[in-house]
């Protein structure tokens, strides 16, 4: 259950590789993406993680065209149900 009876908790995305959820998103330019992630992940969430290890996996430098945002669980649920909790 989530904050009140019956009403469930939103979660985060999950990622696609690893299947965990992550605190921070990610943003890179469409051509990084394509040189980084294989085309079978390619339409699917991924987490920096995974997204960092692909990169360097391929030893592509990544870090200089990357935006990250991290979103605590409280700030997301509030966004998400637009209440706090208790």
């Amino acid at each position: 259950m989530g904050w009140e009876e019956g009403i469930s908790t939103p979660t985060r995305e999950r990622c696609g590789v690893c299947h965990k959820v992550s605190p921070v998103s990610f943003h890179v330019p469409n051509d990084v993406w394509l040189r980084v992630v294989p085309s079978y992940f390619r339409e699917t969430p991924i987490c920096i993680l995974c997204f960092a290890s692909f990169g360097d996996e391929r030893l592509i430098a990544w870090e200089d065209e990357i935006t990250c945002y991290p979103v605590s669980l409280r700030t997301h649920l509030e966004k998400v149900r637009g209440i706090a909790p208790p």
